[in-house]
């Protein structure tokens, strides 16, 4: 079995071809994905978090990921043993994305971004 996170794919959710995936430039073995569940005063809900790293700090990333974080998104998550998750669903329930920018000294330019989804259903593996 190995392990890992292949890669990260997104779709706006209102869009018409739900078939079609577009892929995030992930820094390959960047990504993690965890999922805790926790008893609430509204009932048992699930937090969702992946967090991954992408390169070349740009103008074309810049505008993907603004788009990314202004718009309404479903993501899918592809693991090295090709296991799909589904983050979002059609309700009311949509994942958020953040980025921060990151120039260092040894590391390559690029962004650190995470997504994060809290839901009464967590997870949908496909």
């Amino acid at each position: 079995m190995k392990l890992g996170i292949k890669k990260i794919e997104y779709r706006h959710k209102d869009d018409k071809d739900a078939t079609h995936w577009a892929q995030l430039n992930i820094v390959q073995f960047s990504c993690t994905l965890s999922e805790e569940w926790a008893e609430e005063p509204a009932g048992k809900v699930s937090t969702v978090t992946i967090q991954a790293e992408l390169r070349h700090s740009s103008e074309q990333n810049d505008s993907l990921l603004l788009d990314l974080l202004r718009n309404q998104t479903h993501y899918r998550v592809i693991d090295m043993n090709g296991y799909q998750y589904i983050i979002g669903d059609a309700g009311d329930y949509l994942p958020r994305l953040t980025w921060k920018r990151s120039i260092e000294k040894l590391n390559p330019n690029g962004y650190k971004i995470k997504i994060t989804y809290r839901s009464p259903n967590g997870i949908i593996a496909a």
